[in-house]
């Protein structure tokens, strides 16, 4: 069975290298001579998932929040991302610090 760093690798892999098959969609980017590159975009449901299921083997493993919350950072949901650091505090982790630092 896995456990919460396994889980917050497997996440934070995909959402660094998605991979074509987890990809339900592609984005396109423009290369330095004007040509279309087609890239996959990250699932981000199964990256979500991923982290809700760190956050229920362990609630006080810090950097599962940290790699969470900074996910939806980017993605541009400041509230949520509020909402994950919260749940943090709260959890009262182990290494309270983890939780805004990895």
């Amino acid at each position: 069975e896995p456990s919460a760093p396994t889980l917050v690798a497997y996440a934070m892999l995909e959402l660094r290298h998605p991979t074509e098959t987890s990809a339900a969609v592609e984005v396109e980017e423009e290369g330095a001579i004007g040509n279309r590159n087609k890239k996959p975009k990250a699932n981000f449901t199964m990256v979500e998932r991923l982290f809700e299921e760190a956050l229920l083997l362990d609630p006080k493993h810090g950097p599962v929040y940290n790699a969470y919350g900074n996910m939806e950072l980017q993605r541009g949901d400041v509230a949520k991302a509020r909402k994950v650091f919260e749940r943090g505090e709260n959890a009262r982790c182990t290494d309270a610090a983890s939780v805004y630092h990895g």
